[in-house]
């Protein structure tokens, strides 16, 4: 495999945590709604880097406001170390560019390694969440409400009734969280948020 310089080229390779509060206008979006990464913590990290791994680090919208918490969130987002999953990882960092958090690590570069162990221990000021879920996903009343009131807003040509039973699973795309949503012979990915109607 090529190293990992050959992968963390500029603008990836900035500096390690930027001072700053981050994303001012995101607002608070913590509410009965909302659905957070757990937090990365060294034995999860461990555990995650057995193989190759990389981690795409940005700022994190959604976890502010966590548990009244102040400290500045970020979203490490893990991509395994095979060819279409870095394609996936360095596009993740494109779409980033306007972000001062973004990093590129690659665990089997010691350095970076070093760092990501440092992240794990949540550094004074930060808050490191990982794209896992710390527990199985289940859509309360609330969200289900949400969901049917988007179908009949948004989707109407599906002919769809509240009473119909619809399959809703979540995925994760670029550090963003998104609702795969199906009935019948249709299905859609849209935006969690956009569906719950929270607004970033």
């Amino acid at each position: 495999m090529t190293g990992a310089d050959d992968y963390i080229k500029p603008p990836f390779n900035e500096d390690p945590f930027p001072t700053g509060s981050g994303n001012e206008a995101a607002g608070k979006l913590h509410n009965a709604y909302t659905i957070s990464f757990a937090l990365l913590t060294p034995p999860l990290l461990v555990a995650m880097t057995k193989q190759p791994m990389y981690f795409v680090r940005q700022y994190y919208p959604d976890g502010e406001g966590w548990r009244d918490d102040k400290r500045t969130p970020l979203l490490f987002t893990h991509y395994t170390a095979h060819e279409t999953d870095r394609e996936r990882a360095e596009r993740h960092m494109r779409l980033l560019f306007h972000d001062k958090y973004r990093f590129l690590y690659y665990s089997n570069n010691p350095e970076h390694m070093d760092r990501l162990l440092k992240a794990a221990h949540q550094p004074e000021g930060y808050r490191i969440h990982v794209n896992l879920l710390d527990r199985k996903w289940k859509p309360s009343q609330l969200i289900k409400k949400r969901i049917n009131e988007y179908i009949e807003r948004e989707l109407r040509w599906w002919k769809y009734q509240p009473n119909d039973s619809v399959k809703v699973t979540l995925k994760d795309r670029y550090g963003k969280i998104y609702l795969a949503i199906k009935w019948k012979e249709f299905q859609v990915e849209v935006g969690y948020n956009e569906v719950i109607g929270i607004k970033s």
